[in-house]
């Protein structure tokens, strides 16, 4: 078990978990520069383990009981109580993301330290995560009483998108605050309220949520901030705040951004307009005003919230340390509730993620000014997710007041604002959907004011009337793969295929959709960047196996270091971004294959990669229960030598090893189902090393193997001299009753098996170490020292390392032979051996874990023969086979004189006896196994490979969904003949039509001639919609800055992106625009129809400087109308070096062009417009860079 100091005991008056306390190791500790005014004191939260939640619950509610075996004062759960009044729940018969009944909230004596009573929270074993309640902060700046106008309204474009929604007040805004000023004007209107309790009968909890009264939220932390640390006080029925302060008023200024009544004649317009508001209150009354933190949870305000109506949740504060319950709880109300969380990224001016806003689900919010710059306050970095305006921003405040104050707590308000708008029109998204439509939607020109901050702003600055019109993709990668060209986890130096899925949120994609990666990491240099998957459907996920992005990995990759790649997705209009962290080089990985689930690290250990937090691994599991704390290697020859991975003599832990051989897993192994192996040393330098210890786990599913794993050790003496007396071992500290405490450890010689057991319980399992190999020691430990009675040592008060060489290299074969038992551990070595100098010996040794002692028994026995016998007997030898497709095949086998074939590598009956078997009709490449049945213990299996000149795939170049005029290679591997059933004849063939396509090849090797025919591809082709536009100028010349009027002619189209070829664009269907500057511009409209197809129309438009009117009088263009096919030009008066001619349409587009030089007498030009359709033109006349236009008729 853990360890704790003695004197804490003294501290501790809770006599049922002394035990505990006496063997808890300090797992917990406080985050680095963190004090007592960043927590609450006496108050935790906590997850219990699964198996226990039944322990603690008793109607929904914990009990006097529960408290007593925590050493609580109290504990409150968080299961709902009564019905979940959010329409987007999901239905209580689906198996919920996150189970809330395992969250519980615990007081304790505010005197005790925090970390040491979440440290004898773990010691009890019935808690699977502890953490202490963390202060959250106010987001928010001082005011600006000059300020006085809503300007960010007309920024985001709110009166816009009122004129298309004004919202449903069936859509309800949590702001999880301070409070609110519950009678101002522009928030009385808006409060939501619960209708049953509204109606019901005071002091009766009507709707039986637990709330008594909730008619417009819960006050959590009521009038006192002592109420925090009062197990018995559940809070009131009054979110209402009663004076003034910046503390008090936030939350009434937060809930004015978000949606202060509309059209009511006074004060201001929120911008969920007819949204209603809910507040919970997290601000005692006898705050001081300057405060900033709040006294209560609000996390528990969140879940309030969203049980009980809340469809969005605001959360305008935040804290820097990162909470796996808060998260959970964030978890739990999107993925189980269906809200959106809205959250502040903060007002600190740095990179570092502030919480909620940078968990999962939570749509984190950056602040602009009203000029789109960045706030120089806000936070910034790849979690956020998008700005909005957050300087002077005009509010509600206490009294029926009004203030300007600033901070990502208002920006943070507008958007869930926003939301609510949002959601009004689309009633159908998800709460991810709507967090990805204001996301994808938002402006992403705020980067033009913000150079220095690309990508660390969110997707840009928020845009209602876009979030409530445009309809785009919102493609986001997840899971992703590095693979080497095996198939295997890429190692550091190896060329590696990354995968990933995608999905598609939002709208279809087109077909033109382009996902490309980028990084500046000196940890991979990426050679294949860009893949074009096709269209993705709205709701799809695809992924990207066919056409991995590739990378090479850098040999120096530390383990456990990050690399940060840039994704970016382009389709058209659509512009978007993802940041993405992985881990190329871990140092740990799980072993899962069977009934025991466990981890192996790259230094030594076993359990956990960081033992002292049970961290960074998975623990030993048997059934789904934990059994072990610790788990690692010791080796040595004496006292001195010793070198280990466990705890040690002054209450920390050793790590006397490091990785010199890159963990890696392969699947299935070598010998077993699938296969983890690497090497540790004392040095990674190696004229320092004295051993050198390659590990490799050999595990199978199938039982009767399933409840162990074969752990195999191979010491290499590296140095020059002979190593001597030498021992090597595992210890492990099982806790297999509730602590440990009742347990004991025995040996069976016969089989080498140091087991643990429970003395009390017949129910509970039993769990062991067993030596495979040879010189078996027995090392059995009383982990309390005053129960071996100075006989032997025991570890709570440390575990020296003279004790570690003596567990190595004596016995003592039991421990917890008292009644009832006592908390035990236990090391089996192997020793003494004689290394010479670079030899090595093999040490394996097999974890088990079994429901009783009879299971163990034969588990070990199992164990013994599949490693001592099975592994070792000879084996059969057996060649690969090459076959054409459908053919039939026989496989021979040789080496042995009696043989059994298997389907699988472990496990299965045998499908047949003998040296032949024959495989009718094959079609695929297939692996079968034999086996040397000759002798007792059958050999370990064999593949059998056979290679079929397989039926040939038909590679796609794309996806076969086509737009009508696109076009699909489709291609088959390299043969001798080709024919393709449209008649060509070549390898690969391009198609454009519609159609079912197939192809017969013919194979010709000195082995094998093969024909065979393909699979089938089916080509389908959609409908493209036209683009087409037209051009009106407002003064019939294409001149700089004048506006010039482009109007969408387009058929079926359902997006429009306009590209001026000037760096700018536009996504409106017909906009106008004015160019800055003369030249001749390729304007194109790409448009995509509902199927994401695309077409583009492209004009060129020649834009003059201005028209020098005043030369106007030199220069006559006759006829007028022309219609001899010739219209003349003549310049007379006026000397002229250089003269430009251009004969432009009323739409811009130039059909004519010439140039002369050198002019020095009166000028005439006849040019043939025979070519030229009836209409009205401009000819341009450039004289010496001055402009002349005159237009001109031709009639046919």
């Amino acid at each position: 078990m853990r360890i704790i100091l003695a004197c804490l005991l003294a501290v501790i008056g809770v006599t049922n978990i002394v035990e505990a306390q006496q063997s808890a190791v300090a797992k917990f500790t406080l985050p680095k520069n963190t004090t007592s005014h960043d927590y609450q004191a006496g108050k935790v939260m906590v997850k219990i383990k699964k198996e226990y939640k039944a322990l603690f619950l008793e109607d929904n509610k914990a009990t006097a009981r529960s408290a007593s075996l925590l050493g609580a004062k109290r504990i409150h759960s968080l299961a709902p109580r009564g019905t979940i009044k959010n329409p987007k729940a999901r239905a209580q018969a689906f198996k919920p993301v996150i189970d809330i009944a395992q969250y519980f909230e615990i007081y304790f004596d505010p005197s005790q330290p925090v970390e040491d009573y979440i440290n004898t929270l773990y010691a009890s074993g019935y808690i699977e995560l502890a953490e202490p309640v963390y202060t959250m902060h106010m987001q928010y700046t001082p005011n600006d009483p000059a300020f006085t106008s809503q300007y960010y309204l007309s920024k985001i474009k709110a009166t816009e998108a009122w004129d298309i929604t004004q919202g449903d007040e069936s859509i309800v805004i949590g702001i999880i605050d301070s409070g609110v000023d519950i009678d101002h004007p522009d928030i009385a209107s808006q409060l939501y309220v619960n209708q049953a309790e509204a109606n019901g009968t005071d002091g009766v909890d009507d709707d039986d949520n637990g709330f008594i009264d909730d008619i417009n939220g819960w006050d959590f932390s009521g009038a006192d901030t002592l109420n925090a640390l009062n197990p018995n006080y559940g809070g009131d029925n009054n979110p209402a705040i009663f004076k003034s302060g910046a503390g008090f008023t936030h939350g009434t200024q937060v809930g004015g951004c978000a949606s202060a009544a509309v059209d009511n004649g006074i004060g201001m317009a929120g911008v969920g307009f007819k949204t209603k508001l809910l507040f919970t209150k997290h601000y005692a009354d006898n705050q001081r005003t300057s405060d900033r933190n709040y006294s209560s949870d609000l996390y528990l305000g969140i879940k309030y919230a969203a049980e009980n109506g809340a469809r969005i949740i605001n959360c305008s504060w935040g804290g820097d340390v990162r909470s796996q319950i808060s998260q959970d709880i964030i978890t739990h109300v999107t993925m189980d509730l269906g809200c959106l969380v809205v959250a502040a990224a903060g007002n600190s001016n740095v990179i570092t993620p502030l919480y909620p806003a940078s968990y999962d689900y939570v749509l984190s919010v950056a602040a602009s000014d009203q000029n789109d710059n960045r706030a120089s306050f806000t936070n910034y970095g790849p979690t956020v997710d998008i700005s909005a305006p957050g300087v002077s921003i005009y509010t509600t405040s206490f009294d029926n007041n009004y203030s300007a104050p600033g901070g990502t707590s208002l920006s943070s308000p507008i958007v869930a604002g926003a939301a609510a708008l949002v959601w009004a029109n689309h009633p159908e998204y998800t709460s991810l959907e709507l967090a990805e439509q204001l996301r994808v939607s938002a402006d992403a020109s705020l980067y033009d004011q913000n150079p220095g901050y690309i990508n660390q702003l969110g997707k840009g600055r928020l845009d209602v009337l876009q979030a409530l019109t445009l309809k785009s993709p919102s493609i986001r990668a997840s899971n992703y793969r590095l693979l080497n060209k095996d198939g295997l986890d890429a190692a550091p130096g190896e060329d590696a295929s990354l995968l990933f899925d995608f999905k598609n949120f939002l709208a279809t994609s087109s077909s033109g959709l382009e996902i490309s990666i980028s990084s500046t990491s000196p940890s991979i240099t990426i050679t294949e960047s860009k893949i074009n998957p096709g269209s993705i459907a709205s709701g799809a996920t695809i992924n990207n196996i066919s056409t991995p992005f590739k990378l090479t990995l850098a040999s120096s990759i530390a383990l456990n270091s990050k690399v940060e790649l840039l994704i970016t997705y382009t389709d058209g209009a659509y512009r978007d971004y993802q940041i993405f962290t992985f881990v190329p080089n871990p140092s740990y990985r799980d072993i899962d294959d069977n009934r025991i689930t466990t981890t192996i690290s790259s230094s030594g250990r076993l359990a956990y990669e960081d033992t002292q937090n049970s961290q960074m691994g998975s623990g030993f599991f048997f059934n789904g229960k934990s059994l072990v704390y610790e788990m690692g290697v010791i080796m040595g020859n004496s006292s001195p030598t010793i070198l280990n991975t466990v705890r040690n003599g002054s209450g920390g832990f050793d790590q006397d090893f490091v990785s010199v051989q890159r963990m890696e897993e392969i699947i299935p192994g070598e010998r077993s189902l699938s296969e983890i192996f690497g090497a540790f040393s004392n040095s990674a330098t190696a004229e320092e090393q004295k051993v050198k210890v390659s590990y490799r786990t050999l595990v199978w599913q199938n039982e009767p193997y399933d409840r162990f794993v074969i752990v195999e050790y191979k010491i290499k003496n590296t140095q020059a001299a002979a190593l001597t007396d030498f021992y090597f071992g595992l210890f492990a500290d099982w806790d297999i009753s509730l602590n440990g405490t009742q347990d004991a450890a025995l040996w069976d010689a016969p089989t080498k098996l140091g087991y643990v057991y429970p003395k009390v319980s017949t129910e509970l399992p039993q769990a062991g170490i067993q030596l495979l190999t040879t010189k078996a020691n027995y090392y059995a430990i009383d982990n309390d020292p005053s129960i071996a009675g100075g006989l032997s040592f025991g570890i709570y008060d440390g575990y020296t390392d003279t004790e570690k060489f003596k567990s190595i290299s004596t016995t003592r074969s039991q421990a917890g032979v008292k009644i009832g038992g006592n908390d035990v551990s236990q090391v089996v070595s192997a020793g003494p051996f004689n290394i010479n100098a670079g030899d090595e010996i093999t040490v394996a040794f097999a974890l088990h874990a079994a429901e009783n002692f009879d299971n163990l028994l034969a588990s070990a026995q199992y164990a013994d023969s599949v490693y001592n016998y099975t592994l070792k007997a000879s084996l059969p030898s057996i060649d690969t086979v090459e076959a054409c497709y459908k053919a039939n095949t026989t496989l021979k086998a040789t080496g042995a004189t009696k043989y059994k074939w298997y389907k699988d590598f472990t496990g299965g009956e045998p499908i047949a006896t003998g040296s032949q078997l024959t495989i009718p009709a094959v079609t695929t490449d297939t692996t079968l196994y034999v086996s040397n049945a000759t002798n007792t213990y059958e050999s370990l299996r064999v593949p059998a490979h056979i290679v079929v000149q397989a039926q040939p795939g038909i590679l796609t170049s794309r996806s076969t969904v086509l737009c009508d005029g696109d076009s699909v290679t489709l291609s088959v591997e390299e043969a001798s003949e080709y024919a393709w059933n449209n008649g060509e004849i070549t390898q690969s063939i391009k198609v454009k039509e519609a159609g079912t396509y197939s192809v017969m090849i013919k194979y010709e090797d000195a082995n094998l001639n093969c024909v065979s025919t393909s699979s089938e591809v089916v080509v389908s082709i959609l409908p493209r919609p036209m683009a087409l536009f037209t051009i009106t100028m407002a003064s019939g010349d294409f001149v700089i800055g004048e506006s010039i009027q482009f109007t969408d002619k387009s058929s079926d189209a359902d997006a429009w992106f306009w590209d001026f070829d000037d760096g700018s664009s536009s996504i409106e269907q017909s906009p106008e625009y004015a160019y800055a500057a003369s030249d001749t511009y390729h304007t194109s409209l790409t448009v995509t129809g509902a199927n994401g197809c695309q077409d583009t129309y492209i004009k060129d438009i020649s834009v003059i400087t201005g028209v020098e009117q005043n030369l106007s009088r030199f220069v006559t263009v006759y006829p007028i109308p022309t219609i001899q096919n010739e219209v003349t030009i003549s310049i007379e008066g006026l000397k002229a070096k250089n003269i430009g001619l251009s004969i432009l349409t009323t739409e811009g587009t130039p059909v004519y062009d010439a140039s002369f030089e050198n002019i020095d007498q009166a000028f005439s030009h006849t040019i043939n417009t025979s070519r030229y359709s009836s209409g009205l033109y401009f000819l341009a006349t450039r004289i010496d860079g001055r402009l002349v236009v005159k237009k001109f008729s031709i009639i046919k």
